[in-house]
C-alpha cells in the first residue's frame, strides 16, 4: 500500500512538473509573441488573467498562505500605478509614437521601438504571468527546466543579434569585436540594413540570463549530461552575444555581480552560516566605499568616471528627469511618454532628443509616479533579501538559488545607469530574476504578514505617516492639485502637437486655441494651498508666455524664483519673461550655462515674435543669444533689421 502510495504523489509530481512547464512555455511565447506584435496583448493578458487572479487568490508564491504576501501587495501595487500611467498618457494607443523601428524591419515587427500606452500596460502584465510562473515551480525537476527555457530564450536572443547586426551601419567603438562580428556573419545572409535588435536592448536582455544558464550546467551536474551541455552551450551563446553588443552596462551589471558573489563566498569564509548575511553587507557597505575613494582620489580613474562626458551627460539626464517626477509625483507622466514630456516640460524644446531616462527606477517614477518605484524597488529588494536569508541557512549548495540573486544582481547593477529593460521589448523579463529567485525559497516565515516583532515598526511607521500628513497636508495637497494640472496641461497640449512640424501648429499657437481652463484651475487650486509651488508657477508661466500674457508670466516666475527654486526649468522660463519685457542683461545671466539657451531664443526670436511681427521682442531674444554666445552669426546679422522694423511702428 505505501509502495502504491507513493508512486501515486510521484505521478501527481509529474503531472504538476509537466503543467508548470507547460504554463511557463506558454507565458514566455506570449511574452515573444507580444514584442512581435504589441496589439495583441490585450488577448495574451485576458487569456493568462484567470491563472493570475488564481495566483493572487492562494495557489502562489509560496504554496501556503492565502493572505497577499508583501512581495504580491508591491506586485499588484505596481501594476495599479501602471494602469494610472495609461490614463496619464497622451498617447495611450501608441499612434503617435516618437522613435520608429526601422522601416527595413517593419515587416517583421510591429509599431515603436518602445512600447506606450496600453502596449506597455498589456507587456507589464506579461511580465507579471512570467513571474509568478517562475515563483509557482517549487520542484526541483521543475526549476531545471525552466532555467532551461530561460536560458534558451537567452540564447535565442544573443543568436539573433549576431546574425542580424548591421557592423556596416553600426561597427563597435572597439575594431577587434567589429572584425569579429563581420567573421562569424561572413556565411550568413547578409543582415537587414539597421539590424534586427539594438545593441544595448540585446544585451540588457541577454546579461540577466546568463547567470540562469551557468546556474542550470551546475545543478545539473554530470548526473544530467544533456541539460549540463545545454546549459554550457546556452551560456557561451549568450557570452558571445553579449561581447558582440559591446554593451558597457551589461559588463557592468555581470562584473558587479561577480563581486558580490565573491564577497558573499568571503562572508563564509569569514563567520559562521548565522553571521554570514550581516559579514556580507559589511564586505559589501566597505567596497563600495572603497571604489568611491578610489574613483575620486585617484586622478586617472576620475577623469574616466566622473568627469568623462558620458558620465556628465547621465546626470544631465537624471536631474532633468527628476524635474518631471516633481511635475508627476503621484501619476506619472503617462506609459511611453517620457520622450516628448521630457523636452516638452524639462528641456523646453519642440523636439524629442532622447527616449528614457537611462535609469530604471527613474523611468518608473517618471512614467508611474513614485509609488510605482518603490513598489518595483521592494519586489527586487525583497527577493533579493529573502534569498539571501535562504542562502545564508542553506546547509549544501542551492545552485538555482544562487543563480536567481546573481541573475537580480546583474539587473539591478545594470539598470542603475541604463535601462534597457522597462522602456524595450524586453519588458516581460523585469521580474523574471525575482521569479527565479522566490521559486526557490523554502522559508515558510519568509512572506507576509511580517514576523511579530516587526509588527510594532509597521505601526510606528504608520504613525510617523499620519504625523507628517498633518504637517505638511497642505503641501501635499497642493503637490496633488499641481501633479493633476499637469497631466490635464499635457493631455490637452501633447495630443494635437506633430514635432515633425514644429511650426503647424506652434506650442504657442495650441495654448492659444485650445481650452487649459481645467489645467489652470488646478495650478491655481494648488497655489492657494502653497503660494511657492513650482510646478504651478511653471506651468502657468508657461501657459502665458505661449498666449503673449508676458507680465502674468513674469509675474509666476519670479514667484518660483523668490520661492528658492533654481532649478532649469525656473530659470529658462525666469530668462523667457525678462527677454519678453525688454531685461535683456538680467535674462542673460539668469539662464547662462544652461543647456540649449541660445538656441530656444533664437527659436523664439522667430516663431514666438518675428512671425507674429513683434520685432522690438525679436530683437530682445536676438540680443540675449548675443550675450550668451558672442560669436552668434545669425543673431547678429537679424538684430538690425528686427530693431529696423520696430522702429518704422506697426
Amino acid at each position: 500500500m505505501k509502495g502504491s502510495r507513493g508512486a501515486e504523489e510521484r505521478r501527481r509530481d509529474g503531472e504538476r512538473d509537466w503543467f508548470s512547464l507547460i504554463r511557463l512555455g506558454a507565458v514566455i511565447g506570449g511574452c515573444i509573441l507580444w514584442a512581435w506584435k504589441p496589439a495583441l496583448g490585450w488577448g495574451l493578458v485576458l487569456a493568462g488573467a484567470p491563472w493570475l487572479f488564481q495566483a493572487l487568490a492562494g495557489q502562489r508564491t509560496f504554496g501556503r498562505s492565502k493572505r497577499l504576501e508583501l512581495l504580491d501587495v508591491s506586485l499588484v501595487l505596481f501594476l495599479l500605478t501602471a494602469g494610472v500611467g495609461v490614463w496619464a498618457s497622451y498617447d495611450r494607443d501608441g499612434s503617435r509614437a516618437i522613435f520608429f523601428i526601422p522601416p527595413s524591419i517593419m515587416n517583421l515587427v510591429e509599431g515603436a521601438v518602445q512600447p506606450i500606452g496600453w502596449q506597455k500596460l498589456w507587456g507589464l502584465f506579461l511580465a507579471a504571468l512570467l513571474y509568478y510562473a517562475l515563483a509557482a515551480t517549487k520542484a526541483a525537476k521543475g526549476q531545471r527546466r525552466a532555467l532551461g527555457l530561460l536560458a534558451g530564450f537567452g540564447a535565442l536572443v544573443a543568436l539573433v543579434f549576431i546574425a542580424t547586426h548591421d557592423w556596416a551601419a553600426e561597427p563597435s567603438e572597439w575594431e577587434p569585436i567589429t572584425r569579429l562580428g563581420e567573421a562569424i556573419q561572413a556565411p550568413l545572409p547578409p543582415p537587414l540594413p539597421g539590424g534586427l535588435l539594438d545593441p544595448n536592448g540585446a544585451g540588457g536582455v541577454v546579461a540577466p540570463l546568463l547567470p540562469l544558464s551557468l546556474g542550470l550546467a551546475v545543478e545539473a551536474g554530470r548526473k544530467r549530461a544533456w541539460l549540463m551541455a545545454w546549459g554550457l552551450l546556452t551560456g557561451v551563446a549568450m557570452a558571445l552575444g553579449l561581447l558582440l553588443t559591446a554593451s558597457r552596462g551589461a559588463w557592468i551589471g555581470l562584473g558587479g555581480a561577480l563581486a558580490l558573489g565573491i564577497a558573499w563566498w568571503l562572508a563564509g569564509r569569514l563567520g559562521r552560516q548565522k553571521q554570514r548575511l550581516a559579514i556580507f553587507v559589511g564586505l559589501v557597505a566597505l567596497g563600495v566605499l572603497a571604489v568611491l575613494l578610489a574613483v575620486v582620489g585617484i586622478s586617472p580613474l576620475r577623469a574616466m568616471t566622473l568627469e568623462s562626458f558620458d558620465f556628465t551627460n547621465r546626470l544631465n539626464i537624471f536631474s532633468q528627469a527628476a524635474l518631471l517626477v516633481r511635475d508627476y509625483p503621484f501619476t506619472g507622466c503617462g506609459l511611453g511618454s517620457f520622450a516628448l514630456v521630457h523636452s516638452t516640460y524639462a528641456l523646453l524644446i519642440h523636439v524629442p532628443v532622447i527616449g528614457h531616462a537611462h535609469s530604471l527606477l527613474l523611468d518608473i517614477a517618471v512614467e508611474q509616479g513614485i509609488v510605482g518605484a518603490l513598489a518595483a524597488a521592494v519586489v527586487w529588494g525583497g527577493a533579493a533579501w529573502l534569498g539571501m536569508r535562504e542562502l545564508a541557512r542553506a546547509e549544501g549548495p542551492r545552485p538555482v538559488l544562487a543563480a536567481g540573486l546573481l541573475s537580480l544582481a546583474v539587473l539591478v547593477i545594470h539598470t542603475l545607469m541604463d535601462d534597457p529593460i522597462y522602456v524595450s521589448r524586453g519588458i516581460p523579463l523585469l521580474w523574471a530574476s525575482a521569479g527565479v529567485v522566490v521559486a526557490t525559497l523554502r522559508d515558510r516565515k519568509a512572506g507576509w504578514p511580517v514576523p511579530r516583532r516587526w509588527r510594532w515598526l509597521v505601526v510606528g511607521m504608520a504613525l510617523l505617516g499620519l504625523l507628517l500628513l498633518g504637517l505638511f497636508g497642505r503641501t501635499l495637497t497642493a503637490t496633488w492639485c499641481a501633479n493633476l494640472g499637469a497631466v490635464a496641461q499635457t493631455l490637452v497640449e501633447l495630443p494635437p502637437y506633430d514635432y515633425n512640424h514644429f511650426d503647424d501648429p506652434t506650442l504657442d499657437q495650441i495654448r492659444q486655441r485650445e481650452d487649459l481652463s481645467a489645467a489652470e484651475a488646478y495650478f491655481h487650486r494648488a497655489l492657494a494651498l502653497d503660494p511657492g509651488q513650482v510646478t504651478a508657477r511653471t506651468r502657468l508661466a508657461h501657459i502665458a508666455l505661449g498666449r503673449g500674457e508676458y507680465e502674468t508670466a513674469l509675474e509666476h516666475t519670479q514667484a518660483a524664483w523668490e520661492a528658492g527654486h533654481r532649478d532649469r526649468i525656473t530659470r529658462l522660463l525666469l530668462g523667457d519673461a525678462l527677454v519678453a519685457q525688454g531685461r535683456v542683461e538680467e535674462a542673460a545671466a539668469v539662464a547662462r550655462g544652461l543647456e540649449w539657451a541660445e538656441s530656444r531664443l533664437n527659436g523664439q526670436a522667430w516663431y514666438r515674435y518675428w512671425v507674429n511681427e513683434d520685432w522690438q521682442r525679436a530683437a530682445y531674444a536676438l540680443r540675449a543669444v548675443l550675450l550668451l554666445d558672442p560669436e552668434n552669426a545669425y543673431a547678429g546679422g537679424w538684430i538690425e533689421s528686427a530693431e529696423e522694423k520696430a522702429a518704422q511702428g506697426p
